[in-house]
């Protein structure tokens, strides 16, 4: 047990002292919170039938050493399906909403695509070697059939890349993006 005390005080001094020693971000607030908001127009601006509902705003941060990352939460289908003036859904509703959301994860994964490459191009202080990330967490309800379809999607890939990908090179962004679904 005193072992690992002696542990956690060395790691935790170890992280104090290099955090004194460290010098303002490469990348500032400021500039983090400018592309929370252009991932959160950007979602807004998604050409479909009915808009995506935002659950919250986009929260991005740098990580010294590793890079961006973004996250934000939101419904594929801004539902009324339950309501006091229709308390019961239908099976027919839970299939057609299912189907619907299979079909826009496609086009956020699309989405998701372009806006890495965006955000990498306005994130000037990333390093070339660092990771942009944007992970998105869907949200469904507790009556919905989501079986098959992912709680959360995650996209990264180095900034290189994406810059190269934004001069038009299309297959280093197929080859070079990681997809992650959980």
């Amino acid at each position: 047990m005193k072992l690992v005390a002696a542990f956690v005080l060395v790691v935790a001094s170890y992280g104090l002292i290099r955090a004194a020693s460290t010098s303002v971000p490469r990348v500032s607030r400021v500039s983090v919170a400018a592309m929370e908001s252009s991932i959160d127009d950007k979602v807004a601006l998604i050409q479909i039938d009915d808009p995506f509902q935002m659950v919250g705003g986009t929260r991005g941060m740098y990580i010294n050493g590793y890079g961006a990352v973004f996250m934000s939460e939101l419904d594929l289908v801004a539902n009324n399906l339950v309501s006091p003036f229709r308390p019961q859904v239908t099976k027919e509703d839970l299939i057609r909403l299912k189907h619907k959301k299979q079909q826009r994860i496609i086009t956020l994964k699309a989405s998701m695509r372009k806006m890495l490459v965006a955000t990498a191009s306005s994130l000037d202080g990333v390093p070339l070697n660092e990771q942009v990330v944007i992970g998105i967490t869907l949200h469904h309800f507790a009556w919905e059939d989501f079986s098959g379809l992912p709680r959360q999607i995650v996209m990264l890939a180095p900034r290189k890349l994406l810059l190269e990908a934004a001069k038009g090179d299309t297959a280093v962004l197929d080859a070079g993006v990681q997809v992650q679904e959980y």
